[in-house]
């Protein structure tokens, strides 16, 4: 789990994310700071009462004000997360065809640095 994590101003100053009540706005931030990777949040309600939030009304308006995603086992997802924390949609593609550029730019490094870039950007796509 990483130690640091991001909020998109394109997020917290939307109007859907200033309608929220303060409560729901407070949850989260702080749900968004221990999620685990890509977003999974395992302890929402636990979260929520730790602040002296209301769990069930505040996290039924991050899920209805689609800030939350429930999931099958009672975990939640945050729904920006990708765009939270700078991996946008294309993330790992646009490295892929920077590092190809790059090794192709060099004349004989492809060869010696393919592997490795290649194992790096499926070890950021698997994880």
């Amino acid at each position: 789990m990483a130690e640091r994590r991001m909020f998109a101003q394109s997020i917290i100053l939307s109007d859907s994310f200033a309608k929220l009540s303060k409560d729901a706005q407070l949850l989260y931030f702080v749900i968004g700071v221990v999620a685990r990777d890509k977003g999974i949040v395992v302890n929402a309600k636990t979260m929520a009462r730790s602040y002296g939030i209301e769990p069930h009304l505040t996290i039924n308006e991050l899920v209805t004000n689609e800030f939350l995603k429930p999931l099958d086992d009672g975990a939640y997802q945050i729904v920006h997360w990708y765009e939270n924390n700078g991996i946008g949609e294309n993330q790992t593609l646009k490295e892929l065809l920077f590092y190809i550029s790059l090794c192709y730019s060099t004349p004989g490094s492809f060869l010696k640095t393919s592997g490795e870039v290649l194992n790096n950007i499926l070890y950021k796509m698997l994880n």
